[in-house]
């Protein structure tokens, strides 16, 4: 693993303004929701992804599979409307892709036009290159450079962490650490560039001394792969 880079993290400090926070959560709050199932909680978002192509784009749900992973139940999502929370119930009949592997954590949730949804994350135009590229690269500085932030439900209330990218796993495949601010109720919480706002990876767990993270080129790469050869 690499070491965190503490002197990057000194030398660039995320300060971001009440303003710009607050537009921020405006705008994509209801790209980003809360789970609940039982007593547990967890976050999840709407994004588009290709399939195949970028001509081609579907809507899915994605979040953490310890989130819903061998739920026989229904799982509550909830968007935040202007008024009111709405609520989409989805089964495991509705879930397109769970990769078995523990590193990745990620499930995808088929939307269908009846569930609505209009609001949807964009994927960062180096994520999207690198899945229909094949040429998926975690150690270019294109995604080692970027100040981040993360829209989550931390004990079940919305909120935005900003920090930085400190480095990549380099026994794990497709992990890096991030600075955002999290804690239970995170997991499954979408990792944003700073820059344009859009996705790059998904927020997986908390460790000591950093987050631990999941760049989506690899994962979405492979569903693509599974679901064209079916």
């Amino acid at each position: 693993m690499e070491r965190i880079n503490e002197k990057l993290i000194n030398d660039n400090p995320i300060i971001i303004s009440f303003e710009c926070t607050k537009k921020i959560l405006e705008q994509m709050k209801k790209c980003v929701c809360k789970i609940t199932f039982g007593k547990e909680k967890g976050t999840g978002f709407f994004c588009k992804i290709p399939f195949p192509d970028k001509n081609n784009m579907i809507l899915v749900f994605i979040t953490n599979n310890r989130v819903v992973s061998g739920l026989n139940e229904k799982i509550i999502i909830y968007i935040e409307e202007e008024c009111e929370e709405r609520q989409i119930l989805i089964n495991n009949d509705r879930m397109i892709y769970m990769n078995e592997d523990k590193n990745y954590d990620i499930t995808i949730v088929e939307i269908k036009e009846e569930d609505n949804i209009t609001n949807y994350l964009e994927l960062d135009d180096n994520i999207i290159d690198d899945i229909l590229n094949n040429e998926i690269n975690i150690k270019n500085a294109k995604y080692n450079d970027n100040k981040v932030y993360a829209i989550q439900y931390p004990d079940g209330n919305l909120s935005l962490s900003f920090g930085i990218i400190q480095g990549i796993f380099e026994e794990i495949k497709y992990e890096f650490q991030h600075k955002c601010s999290t804690m239970f109720g995170s997991s499954g919480s979408p990792i944003l560039n700073l820059k344009n706002n859009k996705l790059i990876g998904i927020h997986k767990q908390g460790a000591l001394n950093y987050n631990i993270a999941t760049f989506l080129n690899g994962p979405i790469k492979e569903f693509i792969n599974i679901n064209i050869n079916n």
